[in-house]
């Protein structure tokens, strides 16, 4: 299959992605957006794979948001856990890309998508599951340490800092929900 026809079919599903978040069907648009990324990665595309997942992980943060906001905790943690692993592969493409900000753009996914693992984590700890949210904290721990080994190599001290404590929080969280007596935390 021609390069041209993969950039149609996936400029069908980017379409039909941007509908569905238009119409606030935050999980259908991440679907379409995550297809039309993994047609443009297996093409080589990996400036709009990267941008497309990154749009497929950003859907499903909204959609984790508002099921934080209505109590669903089960699937908060789940949209939190899709789109961490939607801005991982992003930031996986960013760096394989040819464009001239890679490296950023990988490091803010990476962050993201660490932030998003921290949440669900909590998500998965207030509903009672310990070794999910202790599997997240360390994720979005490896998540942070990305972003913060890209932020050091760019130079942007300040940021790296930020992933620094942000990664040693998560591995904290970890250890806590993986500790044998320890108890959910509240005020998430």
């Amino acid at each position: 299959m021609g390069i041209d026809s993969v950039h149609r079919q996936a400029q069908a599903l980017e379409n039909a992605g941007s509908d569905a978040l238009a119409k606030e069907d935050y999980q259908k648009a991440a679907d379409n957006f995550r297809k039309a990324a993994e047609k443009l990665r297996d093409a080589g595309d990996y400036d709009k794979s990267s941008f497309d997942f990154e749009r497929a992980g950003t859907a499903l943060e909204a959609d984790g948001g508002r099921k934080h906001k209505a109590g669903d905790i089960k699937g908060a943690k789940t949209a939190f856990e899709g789109a961490a692993g939607n801005l991982e592969a992003a930031g996986a493409d960013a760096l394989k890309s040819k464009s001239p900000i890679r490296r950023d753009d990988a490091q803010r996914d990476y962050a993201n998508a660490g932030t998003d693992r921290v949440w669900a984590g909590a998500h998965a700890e207030a509903g009672g599951k310990k070794a999910d949210a202790a599997k997240n904290y360390s994720q979005g721990q490896a998540d942070f340490k990305r972003a913060e080994d890209l932020a050091s190599k760019a130079g942007h001290q300040d940021d790296a800092v930020d992933y620094y404590v942000k990664a040693e929080k998560a591995g904290k969280a970890a250890d806590e929900a993986s500790a044998p007596h320890s108890k959910p935390k509240s005020g998430h």
